[in-house]
Parts: structure tokens; sequence; C-alpha cells
């Protein structure tokens, strides 16, 4: 990680920037050419029966497959291998198969590793023979394709704004947001915060694990090793400069925080707290999502479907519902609430085709002490001996109807 104690020291002190949001873990672009030297360590002849390393070109996709040719260094580009591989997040593994038939008992010579900040790659290996390896690129570099996010999907919540926070000290804020509305924060993805051997660090919203740990196969946790005295928040998302709880450790690094707002609209924002940026690469991706509102209703005197209410044509009916709290005026879509004719016989829904508050005389209240908004819909004396479908459609997108008569 390249971190000193004085410079973390030093960093902790200073005052953090508010606010940041987004990005996913990257997808990585495996073309070109790679030389892999590796070191037999356990099954190995004496003196080696040939050179232990291998040259290949290849190309990949967006998806992470990847696909090439080369050869062992054993002079003249031959013996001749072929090349199949498959990146996932950090994690890559390829095969290679000798051509010549009379090579085919040492296949396949599998590698599997991670590959680091800096475009190289490094792992274990084990071939044919079951004869295993440690291995590392000595040239070559894994490039990256366009970063991009994936999002989850939730019931009864809708995404309202995403974005990409560098793990670099990048901060980047969301627009304004409704403070009568409830949000979470998705937090998703890994970057790297740090530098080669033990400090080689990959970290998530609130979790980390170096190499060290990777090696002996300790779990993620949420401090860094080596640097547990400067606490858990070390390398934590925050949101609004503050250090949050995102927690207990996914390993999907997939994460939500609910987030009240009061008062005025509230841009939010979060920051990756590094004491040392420079040495990170990559970011999170988060999205803010805003919960649908928490609709019941219709009450009394408005029947739900399928029910047909009689009405007298010109009457103002109260329609009565609640969306838990005073969640302002402005809660309905625009050019809702509507109406639209419909047969007396059929209950399906329509989508509405007359704004009310064209009929005179709509408004709309709220009363604290029941919770209850009341949409005084009044009604045309030229509808009498129709059917309408009353269609509510709210800022959340969710639709509501009654029948009447």
């Amino acid at each position: 990680m390249k971190r000193s104690v004085l410079a973390a020291a030093l960093a902790l002190a200073m005052a953090l920037p508010a606010a940041a949001l987004a990005y996913t873990s990257p997808t990585w672009n495996l073309d070109g050419t790679y030389t892999i030297p590796s070191t037999c360590v356990s099954g190995c002849p004496s003196p080696p029966d040939y050179p232990y390393s291998v040259t290949i070109t290849g190309t990949s996709d967006s998806t992470g497959a990847f696909a090439g040719t080369g050869y062992y260094i054993t002079g003249g580009g031959t013996p001749a291998v072929t090349a199949t591989g498959q990146v996932t997040g950090w994690d890559v593994t390829i095969e290679l198969s000798y051509v010549d038939p009379g090579l085919a008992s040492y296949n396949p010579f599998v590698l599997t590793g991670m590959i680091n900040q800096y475009g190289g790659m490094s792992g274990t290996a084990i071939d044919g023979q079951g004869r295993t390896f440690t291995w590392a690129t000595t040239s070559g570099g894994v490039g990256l394709f366009s970063p991009r996010c994936d999002y989850g999907t939730y019931a009864d919540a809708t995404l309202a704004w995403s974005g990409f926070a560098p793990s670099s000290g990048g901060v980047v804020s969301t627009p304004a947001l409704d403070p009568t509305r409830d949000y979470f924060i998705e937090a998703s993805g890994t970057y790297f915060a740090g530098g080669a051997g033990a400090f080689d660090i990959q970290a998530d919203a609130q979790y980390s694990q170096d190499a060290y740990q990777r090696l002996n196969a300790l779990p993620w946790t949420d401090s860094v090793h080596l640097y547990e005295g400067l606490g858990a928040q070390l390398l934590d998302l925050f949101v609004d400069g503050q250090d949050v709880d995102w927690g207990a450790y996914s390993a999907s690094h997939r994460y939500t925080l609910d987030v009240i707002l009061t008062g005025d609209p509230l841009a939010i924002g979060a920051n990756i707290y590094d004491t040392y940026y420079p040495g990170n690469t990559g970011g999170i991706c988060v999205a803010v999502f805003v919960r649908d509102y928490d609709f019941t209703g219709f009450f009394a005197p408005v029947d739900n479907l399928p029910t047909l209410n009689a009405v007298k044509a010109g009457s103002a009916i109260p329609v009565k519902f609640s969306l838990d709290g005073d969640r302002g005026v402005d809660i309905f879509a625009a050019g809702y609430p509507k109406s639209q004719v419909i047969s007396c016989t059929v209950t399906d829904a329509v989508d509405g085709i007359e704004s009310t508050v064209n009929a005179g005389g709509s408004s709309l209240s709220y009363d604290p002490i029941t919770d209850q908004y009341t949409y005084v819909w009044k009604t045309s004396k030229t509808w009498a001996g129709t059917c309408r479908q009353l269609v509510v459609q709210l800022a959340d997108g969710t639709f509501h109807r009654a029948n009447f008569q």
C-alpha cells in the first residue's frame, strides 16, 4: 500500500470532503501478448524437464472471455499451445494445452490467480501430471474496458440517481432530492487500495482483504491488515462525509443503506476515505433508490375495485387515502388524477383520458390527525347515466383506481 504510519496519521487529521457516489468492479481487457514464467513447487523433476515459461497472445471480450495461442520458450517458438481463459472481477483463470499430441499427458496447464492494479497477473497452477507451480507475468499489461455498473432491482423502489465514486479521493454528489420521500443507497463493486506485496489490498464499501489474507484464506475484515489501529473506517465509503455502517460482509460486495431526508432538499454524497489515495485503482458503484409511496386506501366513502360506486352526477366525491405520513402536495404524476368512460359491466384498468381538474373544483388536502389525504373530485352533471374510472397515478409511478356509476 506504500503507506507510512506518519503519512496515515497526518491524513487522518485532515478534513474530509463531504460526499461522493458510484462505479462497479472493472471489466478487464486481456488483449495483448504476455510472458508468463512459472516455478514448479511440488512434484518437480530434477533437473526440470523443460523451461516453465510461456508466451501467449490473445483477445478478450467485455464478458471477460479470453482466447489465444502461444508457445513455450524452448527455441524456435515450440512447442505450441492454445489458451482459453476467463476473468471475473479481479480473478483470472487461463488454461493452456499443448498442440502436439505427444505432450497431451501434460494437458491441461491451468493457471488461476488475480490481476493487480498495475495490469500484471500472478497466482498458482497445476498441470496434467499433478505438478503445482507459482506464476507471474513479466511482460504484457491488462487493460480496462469502459467501466460499467450493475445496479440491483428492488420491489417497491425506483432508481433515482447513479454515478461513480473513484477511489482516488474524488467526490461526486447527487442532485437535490425531495425531503418528503424515503431513499436508500446501494454500494457495489470493489477497488484496489494499495500497492504490491502484503499491501496489495482489495476493498469494497467497508471491507477489505490484502494479499497476505488471500494467500492464507483469511476472511474479508472491516479493518486493514497491519493498520488496524487506524480504525475500521480506513477504507469505508463515506456518506455526506460521515463514516457509516454498511452492515455485515457480503460476498457479492453489494450493500444498501437507508437514508431519511429532513428539511430542505439535500444532496447526498459519499467518498472513499483513504489516507493514501495515489495507490488506488477503480472505485465503487453507488446508486440512490427512492422508495415507492406506502399507499393504503381508498377509504370510505369510496370502495375499491371491483366495486362500482354509485354517485350523483355533478357531486363532489371525497377520495381518501394514506401515504404513511405527510408527503407534501406534489404527490401526483403530471396530468393526474384523470378519469375515463368505461363500460358499466367491465372493470378493466384504464389510463384515463380527461384530467379531473377540468371537471371544476377538485382539490387536495392532508389531515395529520388521521394521516389521510383527501382528494375532492368534482364530477360533471353531463356524466349522468355513464360509468367512469378514476385513475390516480402517484409521483412514484404507481396507479390506483376506482369505478363509479
